[in-house]
């Protein structure tokens, strides 16, 4: 090389170093610009574990960014990155302003593949991979992560197999297997004779017989002459390699072709029912050669019994025609009740009637009594007799041993047989009113009365405006308190004694055995005679001082509360007292001498009754507004008002006016 070509090689290598030297500062500045328009932040990457960190990769998904020895550099906020490996699984990462600076990354490896089949193939092939079923089928493709592995493969009809298998990362194991076929044997007996056995459509000998089969289903036919054929399926598997099988021989049968009338009865053949026909014709295979019993019964009809026998292969025909069976029924009530049969009236109080015998519903009905049931089965043997004797629904309940709906308020009821005395006070009695007019009664029948007066606990569950207190009941009407009696019957299944017509009273039922109000001539026999040789003045005698604990009246502690008071007297209550807080009278009743005056069933008058002789069951007069209320309260305060036959009248409740219930025994 000349001098000249020296000189211009050495001018191009100057102008070369001069190039890059210029590119690097270019490159230089160039970064710094973009540092400072996109503040850059480092992140240091280390990847797990050390297989995967030799062949680690990053690669920017979202964002912008570049990956420099083992330093990530963002460019921007958020950046989504992928970092794999050779036979790692890859992994997406965010980076955020939040990540900290040094990101520790583990990477899973891949799984491997196993390739599995069998020889032969079988579509029922179970594939097990460490204990866990995976795979029923033909072949088996199943990714696993890399290891050690059990391998089970079971098919029923052959030998189990199992197996070991190391995996690598992201390798793929084809591997085939040979299934051994299972062997088992058919030992087969027959009684009472020996048949011939027939496997799939194949003999293979007479009964008892041992064969040795290969894994599979099986049918089995066992033929003997006389006899009718027996199939059966059975599986010899890996489970179950011997089977023994005793079969008994049924012998061959005929068909028994029974015609029935009338349909719907019961028929048993050899002992055994058939049920109730649903049409009127039965093929009912029997055994050959042997007698059957056959028997028919319906309700209604006499029984059919007969015996056939068959040949085998023979149908034979029996028709059977049951004959109607009739029974006389003798029926009597008391009281005489209306009688229905099966829902249709047929007469009154006695009847003899035939049915058929079939069961049959018998029903009693009389107004006033409680309806009664009875069913009957008629037989031509003999006739039946139906006695039936009528309870009205209190007489009822007290058989059936159900307590007294009054019971269940607290209410007791005391029996009383009034006897004849006269009411009213005679003209010379200490404090008479004009009203006391005298009159000689009678009682006829004997009573029940309240200990008691109705308490406002008692009397809420029929009207829930009261309070639930042991305090009488008051400012409820004369209306109000028949009312609560009316209930009360109704209740225990009595006849109401008032007779009503929407909320008013129309009339009363004497003969009704119902709650109904005391009397006037009731109220105040308990009051003056009960117990007594001679009718007293006051409900505890005649003398007009008052014993203690007799009752609630204006004591000496209402003075200034009421116009008069009974200064000799406490009796430790300013207004109404609880029932039953003073002591008794003779016949055990309370409260009758005071604490609220009572409402009776009488209407008030001021005309003398036109009463002649002796008044039986007297009720009163029949006319009259308003009625009278009997007995001293809490504010009576004068010795005139506690006497017996003293009596007001009122036409509405007041904070003074209670009651309580009787009813005729």
């Amino acid at each position: 090389m000349n001098e000249l070509d020296k000189r211009i090689e050495q001018a191009r290598a100057k102008r070369f170093i001069v190039t890059i030297v210029l590119g690097g500062v270019l490159l230089v500045a160039l970064l710094n610009y973009i540092f400072w328009l996109f503040p850059v932040k480092g992140y240091s990457i280390d990847v797990m574990p050390a297989d995967a960190k030799a062949s680690h990769f990053i690669k920017m998904k979202q964002g912008a960014g570049f990956y420099f020895q083992g330093v990530l550099y963002t460019l921007s906020d958020k950046l989504a990155i992928e970092v794999g490996a050779k036979d790692f699984e890859s992994k997406i990462v965010n980076i955020t302003p939040t990540t900290r600076s040094t990101l520790y990354i583990t990477l899973e490896p891949s799984p491997g593949t196993l390739i599995g089949n069998t020889e032969p193939s079988d579509v029922n092939t179970a594939w097990t991979i460490n204990g866990e079923l995976v795979h029923i089928g033909e072949n088996l493709e199943h990714r696993i992560p890399p290891g050690n592995y059990n391998i089970s493969i079971n098919n029923t009809f052959y030998q189990p197999i199992n197996d070991t298998l190391i995996l690598e990362r992201n390798q793929t194991v084809n591997k085939s297997w040979a299934l051994e076929t299972v062997k088992g044997h058919l030992t087969i007996n027959t009684t009472p004779v020996n048949g011939d056995v027939y496997i799939n459509k194949e003999w293979v000998g007479t009964a008892p017989i041992i064969i040795e089969k290969p894994s599979g289903n099986y049918d089995i036919k066992v033929v003997a002459e006389g006899y009718e054929t027996t199939h059966e399926v059975v599986e010899i598997n890996n489970k179950t390699t011997y089977l023994k099988r005793q079969y008994k021989l049924e012998p061959q049968k005929g068909t028994l072709s029974l015609t029935i009338s009338p349909e719907g009865g019961e028929l048993i053949v050899g002992g055994v029912a058939v049920g109730e026909s649903r049409g009127s014709t039965f093929n009912i295979p029997v055994v050959a050669n042997t007698t059957h019993s056959i028997h028919y019964s319906k309700p209604g009809y006499f029984d059919f019994s007969d015996t056939a026998t068959v040949t085998p292969g023979e149908n034979k025909a029996l028709a059977i025609t049951l004959k109607k069976e009739i029974g006389m029924v003798n029926i009597n009530t008391f009281p005489a009740a209306a009688i229905l049969i099966d829902g249709k009236p047929e007469g009154q109080g006695t009847l003899i009637k035939k049915l058929p015998a079939v069961k049959h519903k018998l029903e009693f009905v009389l107004p006033g009594y409680r309806s009664q049931v009875r069913y009957v089965i008629p037989s031509s043997k003999s006739a039946k007799t139906i006695k039936v004797n009528m309870l009205t629904e209190f007489e009822a309940r007290r058989k059936e041993g159900k307590p007294l709906f009054v019971s269940t308020l607290g209410i007791v009821m005391q029996q009383v047989k009034p006897t004849q005395f006269t009411m009213g006070s005679p003209a010379n009695e200490k404090g008479r009113k004009r009203n006391e007019f005298q009159i000689k009664v009678g009682f006829s029948r004997k009573i029940w009365v309240s200990r008691h007066e109705i308490t406002e606990a008692q009397y809420a569950v029929f009207d829930a405006s009261k309070p639930n207190s042991k305090l009488p009941v008051t400012d409820i009407s004369w209306s109000d308190a028949v009312s609560y009696c009316n209930w009360l019957s109704e209740k225990e299944g009595l006849p109401v004694f008032y007779q009503m017509k929407g909320s008013r009273i129309i009339g009363f039922n004497v003969k009704s055995k119902g709650y109904r109000l005391l009397t006037e001539a009731e109220w105040e026999w308990l009051a003056k005679k009960s117990k007594r040789s001679l009718s007293t003045v006051y409900p505890w005698g005649n003398h007009e001082r008052i014993p203690k604990n007799t009752g609630n009246f204006a004591d000496k502690s209402m003075k200034g509360s009421v116009t008069f008071y009974l200064k000799q007297y406490e009796d430790g209550f300013t207004r109404k007292a609880p029932v039953g807080s003073f002591k008794a009278d003779r016949l055990g009743l309370y409260d009758l001498a005071g604490n609220v005056s009572e409402w009776v069933h009488d209407r008030y008058t001021n005309t003398p009754p036109s009463v002649s002789g002796i008044a039986v069951d007297y009720m009163g007069a029949t006319r009259g507004v308003e009625h009278i209320v009997k007995g001293a309260s809490y504010q009576s305060g004068r010795l005139a008002e506690l006497r017996s036959a003293y009596k007001e009248s009122s036409k509405s409740g007041t904070p003074t006016i209670g009651f309580r219930i009787a009813r005729y025994h």
